[in-house]
């Protein structure tokens, strides 16, 4: 996927003498209100009773509003030439966090972290088999860091990822049901 997406841009920036501005958007991973992905995965697992995961990794992470706005505003007023810009919010989060935002939108404390690391290791292995993913995969999306900067973005466009994700984990719990 990374990769492909990399071809993409050096295919765009190749071609770059025919556009008067050639803007290249990296978001890092986009949420909204309704969960797609991990985080709908995290939000069915807190559902179940998931125990709190422990303390580790962190993701850069944009709100979909915040994307649709940066979108926007290149669109209305595209800069010449060829931009590279990351789009995320400034603060990064780990599973735990949005697990524990998860189970606060939904009335709860923040729960008990009692299964030892040895067991999400394994519980993660056991996931990348069944998705015939490498040894480690689901762990270090689950737990690794992947963490990006928007300082360009901030600094060159005055914009800026100033979505809660708190707030939108509150929105999804109270999207209708077929919303979610």
């Amino acid at each position: 996927y990374g990769r492909s997406k990399r071809e993409a841009e050096l295919a765009l920036v190749a071609m770059q003498q025919q556009f008067q501005s050639l803007l290249i958007l990296r978001p890092a991973l986009v949420y909204g209100r309704e969960p797609k992905g991990n985080i709908a995965l995290l939000s069915r697992a807190v559902s179940w009773g998931l125990p709190r995961p422990p303390r580790r990794g962190a993701r850069s992470m944009v709100a979909l509003d915040d994307l649709v706005d940066l979108i926007r505003l290149l669109v209305l007023a595209p800069p010449a030439g060829l931009h590279t810009w990351i789009a995320c919010a400034a603060q990064s989060h780990s599973t735990r966090d949005i697990y524990d935002q998860l189970r606060l939108a939904r009335g709860k404390d923040k729960g008990v972290a009692w299964l030892p690391g040895s067991a999400w290791r394994a519980a993660a292995r056991v996931l990348d088999l069944l998705s015939r993913q490498p040894a480690g995969t689901m762990f270090q999306k689950m737990f690794g860091d992947e963490t990006y900067d928007s300082a360009r973005a901030r600094a060159e466009l005055q914009w800026r990822a100033d979505t809660d994700l708190a707030s939108v984990i509150a929105q999804m719990q109270t999207a209708p049901r077929g919303e979610r």
